[in-house]
This record gives structure tokens, sequence and C-alpha cells, in this order.
């Protein structure tokens, strides 16, 4: 900190100068930098195709453009989401698409997982009856 009236280097906790005794004045500290909005939400289409496609991945069970779809939606839900905070606003449809992605991608495998453990299933159970 500096005196105001003479410029000299001063401690913080003091209240007199030390070179020319006046009085030191506490300057205010400087206020920290407000996020502000500013007045369009650049993650506002991104976020609303999000949300598009999140719903679409349900419509279309267990195809490429159901798994396609939902991964485009995740991924675009996140970029509209950084760039609405970015910019001050929030951004739910975003959010949405994000969960619908993730969601329809995690019934995805599942699906998958479970129709694998009944080909295997199927195939043992030709095996054993057919007695091979």
């Amino acid at each position: 900190m500096k005196c105001t009236f003479c410029g000299a280097e001063l401690n913080d906790d003091i209240m007199f100068c030390t070179e020319c005794g006046r009085a030191v004045e506490a300057t205010p500290a400087e206020p920290a930098e407000a996020i502000v909005k500013s007045d369009k939400n650049p993650g506002k289409v991104p976020g609303i195709i999000s949300l598009v496609l999140g719903i679409v991945s349900f419509v279309f069970p267990m195809s490429i453009v159901t798994f396609v779809s939902a991964i485009v939606a995740v991924i675009l839900g996140n970029i509209a989401s950084k760039k609405s905070l970015e910019a001050g606003y929030k951004n739910t449809t975003a959010k949405i698409g994000m969960i619908l992605g993730i969601v329809e991608i995690v019934l995805e495998v599942l699906a998958s997982l479970l129709l694998i453990a009944i080909v295997v299933l199927y195939i043992l159970a030709f095996v054993i009856l057919a007695g091979v």
C-alpha cells in the first residue's frame, strides 16, 4: 500500500504514514468481476438441438440412429451448457438433452448386453440339447 499524500510504501496494517505522519486513508478493495449477462444466450440453439436429439433417441429403439443421436445430444448439451454459463445464463434445455442422451446410451448398452446374453444362452442350450 502507498501513502496517498507522499507516495511512501507502507505496510497494510498501519494507520499513519511513517514518512509524512498523515493518517492513511483506507482504499477500498477492487470489486471482483461480476458475471455480466450478454444480450443473447450463445448456448440456446445448441441446447434446443440437444433436447430434440435426446427425444429423437427414444423414438427408434436399438438402431444406429438412436445411438448416434444420443451421443450428439450429450456432446451438444455439454457445449451449449458451457457457452450459456460463460454468458451468465442457465440452460435447462441443454441439461435435459444431455440427460436424455446419457439415459438412452445406458439403455442401448444394457439392451445390447442383454441381447448378447440371450444369444449365448441360446447357443449353450442348443449345444447341450444336441449332445455335441
